[in-house]
């Protein structure tokens, strides 16, 4: 429970990053952020789970909800900036 609880964290995130490629109209990034998540953390739970346990399910949501939390953090967010011309 506490590696669930520890991946609300990057959860926060990776929700705020769908909700901006909502907001901007780019469904293609939302579809693919709630794949990938899904599919890292049903795989790596599949994979840790025989060797962790209970605990290995946990292990592979952190780390599924940590890497797509990194990729919204460097590509997504950046946000142009735009001068004001005169």
């Amino acid at each position: 429970m506490r590696l669930l609880a520890l991946a609300a964290i990057p959860n926060a995130i990776v929700l705020t990053g769908i909700s901006v490629a909502r907001i901007r109209h780019q469904a293609w990034l939302v579809l693919g952020a709630q794949v990938v998540v899904s599919a890292l953390g049903v795989g790596l739970s599949f994979v840790l789970l025989p060797e962790f346990g209970l605990k290995g399910a946990g292990i592979g949501w952190l780390i599924a909800q940590s890497l797509v939390a990194v990729v919204f953090l460097v590509g997504p967010f950046r946000m142009p900036i735009r001068t004001r011309k005169r």
